[in-house]
């Protein structure tokens, strides 16, 4: 595996893991204040 690959692996889990932080501190506090 190059190493762009784990880069773009990398850079793919962080977005997902805070797409998913995000959509679980909605369902905690679903208000207007928090960016979407």
């Amino acid at each position: 595996m190059s190493v762009p690959d784990k880069v773009d692996i990398v850079k793919c889990y962080k977005n997902t893991y805070r797409s998913n932080l995000r959509r679980r501190l909605q369902k905690l506090a679903p208000r207007r204040d928090i960016p979407a």
